[in-house]
């Protein structure tokens, strides 16, 4: 709504601002505003189709040029309560809280013109805004989710009322109104004069939004309509002392890329009121002031299945290139295959591994049988933590090993617990599904070796055989729907970055007792040897992996709630790892942050 009601054009019209405003004598009858009074103003482009697309100088503010005054200096102030002429106000520091969705940001922006002439501009914005930022190899995509404009506190001809106690005149401006607690001016010339000298006041109040509108992502997906946590930092706007500091937070995310949340002061002149000739006068951003806030919404539940949409658009790719399903399987991996479904060994409604169990002898190693590693399916959910806290986040997996094979007892010699914070990102267009454990891990691994299965070999590299083979079938003069061949080429061409976290202290439990791990007996189930028991772990003492002692626990990683968005996601899995003396287990098993 706002990009048709408070816009102006890219090309600046022959407006006279030295002319007051109109007036209307009978404030009965709803007046008849022409473009230009309305400020709804836009210029229109033609894409490639001929298609009209229709551009306001707030979706193209990024790209507007700077040409900082000095002279102007803009701040933005925020307080605990709504602020009131009149009255001290009770300032706050947004920056050392955390918000979530229904919040208020209260405040105020003052401008002050400290020149000794008047400074003419065209517009004042006061916003609040949503940015993901994709770091590319050439400059970075941005792409605005979230603006919320206060008509309140941006410039414009009417009076708004911000208070319910407010009755003011709605064609009256206010001109010289002061507020007696600090001789602020709580307005600005009607025709667009910074006075010298004057400091001018306007209170915002912004109340943050449930969730995005509906027609934010193209797809529909209920997830990508949800706000997403801060995840990030902004290097440009940064210090580097910051950045090199042992003290800032680290949420693992990927470097240059990032989602920031801030209410924005942005005064827009012409180039023309600051000396800047050139053949077309055009606007710039004469001032502009972000001040960041740290977003943690509360989490969103879905009672839908994300596989369904998943499937559908799969099989509406493989009916266009009918690929070769069947992979490439090794020898041992089918002799693997056949000894565990005779032994009957998997267990439906769980996540399971399944190994060769090798047998070491004077000549090398031979097949001695299958091992198997198993947990219940179900996704673990722990409690976000905020920076500096140390709150306990205890998990308890329950783990069985099965052993069918020669009369050797396999041996437990180690095992670890790694918590890996996955980030995926796309960095032009939108992700078009939502992502589900189906595309994290598979729910069985029957493997002749070890192997890593993730994100990566699951789901981006089937999305790339998708891609070659509708290009080649492109060349071949099949037509293919743009839109489909977009959503292959996203999937395909999606970023990651895996951080594994090591998680310390395991304890190994078995009927609420704890027990050394080579206590627990093999026990004769069906003809196979079986061992169960539980790993229980604080989560909030994890260890980035390759780094100082210095960053240990939640204290100093900060795991941001899972989330997904239309360019960037954040997952979460366990990978549970058991060696034995003749394989090597490895169990991915989901896990939820929320707040």
């Amino acid at each position: 709504m706002y990009k048709s009601t408070i816009s102006l054009e890219l090309e600046p019209s022959n407006e006279n601002y030295t002319v007051d405003p109109p007036t209307y004598e009978d404030h009965t009858m709803t007046p008849v505003t022409s473009a230009r009074e309305a400020e709804v103003l836009v210029e229109e482009h033609t894409d490639g189709n001929g298609e009209g697309l229709t551009k306001t100088i707030l979706e193209n503010i990024d790209s507007l040029p700077t040409a900082s005054c000095d002279g102007l200096d803009l701040n933005i102030t925020f307080t605990e309560t709504v602020g009131v002429v009149g009255t001290k106000p009770s300032i706050t520091d947004a920056s050392s809280r955390e918000f979530k969705q229904g919040d208020f940001l209260h405040g105020y922006v003052t401008i002050k013109n400290n020149t000794d002439e008047p400074i003419r501009f065209d517009m004042v914005y006061v916003l609040f805004e949503g940015m993901t930022v994709i770091n590319t190899d050439k400059s970075p995509e941005k792409h605005r989710f979230l603006t919320m404009v206060d008509l309140f506190a941006s410039w414009s001809y009417a009076n708004i009322d911000r208070l319910v106690t407010d009755q003011g005149d709605p064609h009256d401006w206010c001109p010289g109104e002061i507020d007696p607690f600090d001789g602020t001016s709580l307005s600005i010339d009607a025709r667009r004069l910074f006075q010298p000298g004057v400091t001018y006041k306007r209170f915002f109040t912004f109340k943050i939004p449930q969730k995005l509108l509906d027609d934010h992502c193209e797809k529909g997906l209920p997830q990508h309509a949800e706000l997403c946590p801060t995840l990030g930092i902004n290097r440009e706007e940064v210090p580097a002392s910051l950045l090199l500091s042992s003290s800032r937070l680290r949420d693992l995310s990927m470097i240059n890329s990032y989602i920031s949340y801030s209410v924005n002061a942005i005064v827009i002149s012409r180039a023309s009121n600051f000396g800047v000739v050139s053949n077309k006068d055009r606007y710039i951003v004469a001032k502009k002031e972000k001040s960041p806030i740290r977003m943690i919404p509360d989490p969103a539940y879905f009672d839908y299945d994300a596989n369904t949409h998943y499937h559908a658009f799969v099989r509406s790719v493989e009916e266009l290139v009918k690929p070769e399903l069947t992979p490439t399987i090794s020898l041992d991996t089918i002799k693997v295959k056949q000894l565990y479904h005779s032994r009957n060994m998997e267990k439906t409604g769980h996540y399971q591994c399944v190994q060769p169990f090798k047998k070491k002898t004077l000549t090398g190693s031979s097949n001695a049988g299958v091992i198997s590693m198993s947990s219940k399916k179900t996704t673990y959910c722990i409690n976000y933590i905020p920076p500096n806290h140390g709150v306990k986040s205890e998990v308890v997996l329950p783990v069985e090993l099965r052993y069918s094979g020669s009369s050797q007892t396999p041996e437990i010699k180690k095992v670890d617990v790694e918590v890996v914070a996955l980030t995926i990102q796309s960095k032009s267009h939108p992700i078009p599904v939502e992502f589900t454990n189906e595309m994290l891990f598979n729910d069985q691994e029957i493997l002749s070796r070890p192997a890593t299965s993730n994100f990566d070999t699951i789901l981006v590299s089937k999305f790339n055989n998708y891609l070659q083979e509708l290009s080649q079938a492109v060349k071949n003069g099949v037509k293919i729907e743009y839109s489909i061949y977009r959503d292959v080429k996203t999937l395909a061409s999606l970023s990651t970055k895996y951080i594994n976290l090591t998680v310390m202290d395991l304890d190994f439990v078995q009927e609420d007792t704890k027990v050394k791990l080579n206590s627990v007996p093999w026990k004769s189930e069906e003809g196979d040897l079986v061992k169960k028991f539980s790993i229980a772990m604080d989560l909030s003492k994890c260890n980035l992996k390759g780094v100082n002692n210095t960053i240990k626990g939640l204290d100093k990683i900060t795991l941001v709630p899972s989330f997904q968005s239309c360019y960037i996601s954040r997952v979460y899995y366990m990978k549970v790892v058991v060696r034995t003396n003749g394989a090597t287990l490895s169990l991915n098993l989901p896990l939820r942050i929320e707040r």
